[in-house]
């Protein structure tokens, strides 16, 4: 699946965030650790304004906020991938990714390309 997706992708990955204010974690990243994506971090950073949720999912889809998005380099992409599935074992290819960075929480995702 990934080797599929990152050829198909242009060069680019187009990722989801959303703020989940109660949540278990899959992974827990230093801030540090996301210096390589200072996109990604903005991202994140701002997706407890604008895409921040008690509990996900809720129990209506209608009630679940718009995730933010962020594109980064193909590249930058197979270095987060990594750096996700070998400190949490999931694969953010195949589903989001709960990340603790600091006292927040976020649900990651890996966009999939549609062409």
């Amino acid at each position: 699946m990934k080797i599929d997706y990152l050829s198909q992708s242009g060069g680019r990955i187009r990722l989801k965030v959303v703020h989940v204010r109660e949540s278990s974690f899959d992974v827990y990243i230093s801030p540090e650790e996301l210096n390589p994506y200072p996109g990604l971090y903005r991202v994140l950073e701002e997706s407890r304004k604008k895409a921040s949720v008690e509990t996900y999912p809720q129990p209506f889809e209608a009630l679940n906020p718009a995730p933010l998005t962020v594109q980064i380099d193909a590249s930058e992409a197979e270095n987060l991938s990594k750096l996700l599935e070998t400190k949490s074992g999931v694969n953010p290819y195949e589903r989001a990714v709960k990340v603790m960075v600091g006292q927040h929480t976020y649900l990651i995702a890996f966009e999939h390309h549609c062409g």
